[in-house]
C-alpha cells in the first residue's frame, strides 16, 4: 500500500502482524513508478470509480490487478487474463481474489504479460491517434455539406 502523510491505526497492527511480507510506504514526492516496479500486483477495491489512473500506471508497470467491478476497472481489467474482477461490497470475494494472485506466481507472470496490451488502448499515442482522426473526419465532412 502506498499514500497518505500518517498511517492509520488499523494499517499500523496490519503492517506490525505481516511484517515480513507487507510494506505500507507513506506519500512519495517523486510518485510511485519506483514502487510499481517492485510490487507483485495491485489492488484497487473502489465502491465506486472513473477509469483509474492508479490502474493504468499499475497495468503499465506489468502489474496484474484486483478490481471491484465498477467504474472503468472492467474495461481495463479482463478477468483472468490480466487480473482478476471481483463484486464491489464482498469482502470475501476480493480477498480470495488477492489470495490467487499473491500465491500464484505462475498465474501472476501469465497475466502481466498481458498487461501492456490491456492499457495500450490508454496511451498518449493511442488517443491522440483517435483524436486526429475524429478532427479529420469532422473536417472532411464539413468540407463536403
Amino acid at each position: 500500500s502506498i499514500g497518505g502523510a500518517e498511517l492509520p491505526d488499523y494499517l499500523r497492527s496490519f503492517q506490525r502482524e505481516y511484517q515480513a511480507s507487507v510494506k505500507i510506504i507513506k506519500n512519495q514526492p517523486d510518485g510511485v513508478s519506483q514502487f510499481l516496479q517492485i510490487g507483485d500486483g495491485f489492488v484497487l477495491p473502489s465502491l465506486a470509480e472513473g477509469l483509474s489512473n492508479a490502474l493504468l500506471e499499475a497495468q503499465s508497470a506489468g502489474l496484474p490487478a484486483v478490481v471491484t467491478d465498477v467504474g472503468g476497472n472492467s474495461e481495463i481489467v479482463k478477468n483472468g487474463v490480466n487480473g482478476l474482477v471481483v463484486s464491489s461490497n464482498v469482502a470475501d470475494e476480493l480477498a480470495q481474489a488477492i489470495c490467487t494472485i499473491a500465491e500464484n506466481k505462475v498465474l501472476r507472470n501469465q497475466m502481466s504479460e498481458k498487461c501492456n496490451t490491456a492499457v495500450s488502448h490508454y496511451s498518449i499515442a493511442s488517443i491522440a491517434g483517435r483524436y486526429r482522426a475524429l478532427y479529420e473526419e469532422l473536417l472532411k465532412n464539413r468540407s463536403t455539406d
